[in-house]
């Protein structure tokens, strides 16, 4: 049941990468589920005055998928799976959230700086799995 709470902490790395499969894969279907409205051209609005939540949930789920892989990278050195699921589609599907928030953003005319972060630490990782 280790495997179910997110430890950024966990000392052991086995079920450190199995939670963060998990997760990630949590976020993943979330981002699934709601993705329908990140094509919409109708909901520019920042999603904080947006009466849209679909386009909040995904950017957080992004974004939580994005820290969590990054913390067992950081941890591990590896994306690599020696636990339940791959999570690379978790990994990229998130990337592509961030990159269609960032220029919804950009237009608007707000700041995108905590955006990019996230996605320097996503494009991190997608050039890890290259090789």
């Amino acid at each position: 049941m280790q495997q179910v709470l997110w430890d950024p902490n966990q000392q052991d790395t086995i079920f450190l990468c199995q939670s963060a499969a998990l997760h990630a894969s949590f976020y993943h279907a979330q981002i699934c589920v709601h993705r329908d409205s990140l094509s919409s051209p109708q909901h520019t609005a920042s999603s904080a005055t947006d009466p849209h939540p679909s386009l909040a949930i995904c950017k957080n789920a992004a974004r939580a998928c994005i820290h969590v892989l990054h913390v067992q990278h950081a941890r591990t050195g590896t994306l690599s799976s020696q636990v339940l699921a791959p999570v690379h589609m978790p990994l990229f599907a998130a990337c592509v959230v961030l990159v269609m928030d960032m220029w919804r953003e950009r237009r608007a005319g707000r700041d995108v700086a905590p955006l990019a972060e996230d996605m320097r630490k996503g494009l991190e990782m997608l050039e890890g799995l290259e090789r």
